[in-house]
């Protein structure tokens, strides 16, 4: 008869093991997207385990995941690195952000309901408050996608909803950076409310293209700002 030692990883072991990984995950993501790790800084297997207290194996998970977001690469001979997009690639995140987000949205406004409204006009409310001086912008990126999701969720394409969040993810870290040089932050929060007011009025052609114009002038902005500081050698 096999001993314990031999026998097959029960549910809630397994489930305990999903659970460590996503915290890892999640953990690193925030290093990265806060900028606590920047572009081409090694992810080493075994410090990350120190630092979270657990085995290699939820850390490789949580990079081979991380990776699948455009956030981590496997360089051979050197290992995980946490992944530089290049001006094209950052060019091409908004362009297909502006495709996708437009569409979804129009799909999403014949099911919006008041819940909808409430979610997106409460999620405005927290952006004023990091409009003030002194306030911590780590927030900005959740509030942003939070605000987002509010209005896209209601069109029911997950396929659409999870390739536009991997999209948002992948450039945040580069938001964060401008965000906290520049006043765009002002800016950006009056174009939401922009989109929110044509969306309440079931106005399709004028929110899509306020939700267009509101990203590809992002997108425009943070490229000029990061090139100005020298992240992309090459346009």
């Amino acid at each position: 008869m096999a001993g314990k030692a031999n026998a097959a990883p029960t549910r809630t072991s397994r489930v305990k093991h999903k659970t460590i990984t996503a915290l890892v995950a999640n953990e690193i993501r925030e290093l990265i997207i806060s900028g606590e790790i920047k572009g081409g800084d090694p992810l080493r297997q075994e410090m990350l385990a120190d630092q979270f207290g657990c085995s290699f194996i939820p850390v490789r998970e949580a990079l081979l995941s991380l990776q699948g977001e455009g956030l981590v690469e496997f360089i051979p001979h050197k290992g995980a690195v946490a992944r530089e997009n290049t001006f094209g690639e950052v060019d091409e995140i908004f362009a297909l952000r502006a495709l996708l987000e437009c569409d979804i949205l129009a799909r999403a406004l014949p099911h919006l309901t008041d819940s909808d409204f409430a979610a997106a006009e409460a999620v405005l409310g927290q952006f004023e408050k990091l409009l003030e001086p002194g306030t911590d912008l780590q927030r900005w990126s959740k509030l942003n996608w939070a605000f987002h999701r509010a209005l896209y969720e209601p069109a029911r394409r997950p396929y659409a909803f999870q390739m536009i969040q991997r999209l948002h993810t992948n450039c945040d870290r580069y938001i964060m950076l401008q965000i906290k040089l520049d006043e765009r932050r002002s800016r950006a929060h009056a174009e939401h409310v922009e989109i929110l007011s044509r969306v309440r009025k079931n106005d399709t052609r004028g929110a899509t293209k306020a939700l267009r114009e509101h990203i590809l002038i992002t997108g425009k902005k943070l490229i000029d700002s990061l090139s100005a500081m020298g992240f992309f050698d090459e346009r």
